[in-house]
Parts: C-alpha cells; structure tokens; sequence
C-alpha cells in the first residue's frame, strides 16, 4: 500500500505545482471524462531594484490527466489487509 500511495503522489507532482500557483480557473470545457479545465497561474518572478513583476500563464489540464479511474480496494477474509488499485 505505501508503495501505491508514494506512485500517485509521484505522478501528481507536476500538477501539484500548477495547481498551487493557480489565479483562477478560465474555463472548464466539455463532457466527462474528457473535460479540459483552463486556468491561469503565476509565473517567472523576477526583480529589477525596486521593482518587482510576477507574469501569468494559462495552464490546460485533462480530467483523465487528474483522474486515473476509481480506486477499488479489496479485503482478504482470512485477514484485515486490504489491496488496493485503480480500475482505469
């Protein structure tokens, strides 16, 4: 289970940092599980003496890069450990 956890949290990280910086959302277009969420994200801070500027980028996103399926999880009868994993 722990090697599970430590994979998805893994495959988030790219995400993670877009969505951390996020502004605003732009938009989110089309029908599940095809949707496309848009939105806008700081970006290269930079400082010129007094001055500071941060720019802006606009980041696209799939539902099927955020979701990878439902997680199913399993229980032995002859014990109390439970397997887990993602249907999609």
């Amino acid at each position: 289970m722990p090697e599970m956890i430590a994979a998805t949290y893994k495959g988030a990280g790219p995400y993670r940092n877009d969505l951390a910086h996020m502004l605003k959302i732009e938009s989110i277009d089309g029908e599940r599980p095809n949707r496309v969420m848009r939105f806008v994200r700081y970006d290269d801070y930079t400082t010129t003496g007094e001055w500071a500027s941060q720019n802006k980028k606009t980041i696209e996103i799939t539902e099927r890069q955020l979701v990878r399926g439902p997680m199913t999880c399993v229980t032995a009868a002859s014990s109390s450990t439970s397997s887990c994993g993602y249907l999609g």
